[in-house]
């Protein structure tokens, strides 16, 4: 049960960055398709391509938080 609470926790991780990564290539595609962008546009961009990391990074440590209080249980 520990090895799959870890691989889940790996795996939130992982789409969270590959979330990021799409974000910004949809972001660059729009600022491309338009010849330029205003700031807030950018920001407002940016803003949603850095939320998908940082759920991804709330489950890995709520994960790795969870098989450490498992183990101490366990003990």
């Amino acid at each position: 049960m520990l090895k799959h609470i870890g691989d889940s926790g790996t795996l939130g991780l992982a789409l969270g960055v590959l979330g990021a990564f799409i974000g910004l290539i949809t972001a660059f595609d729009v600022i491309e398709a338009t010849g330029g962008a205003a700031p807030s546009i950018i920001a407002g961009g940016l803003k949603v391509a850095i939320l998908s990391p940082i759920f991804g990074l709330f489950t890995f440590s709520f994960a790795k938080l969870s098989i450490l209080v498992l183990r101490l249980i366990q003990q």
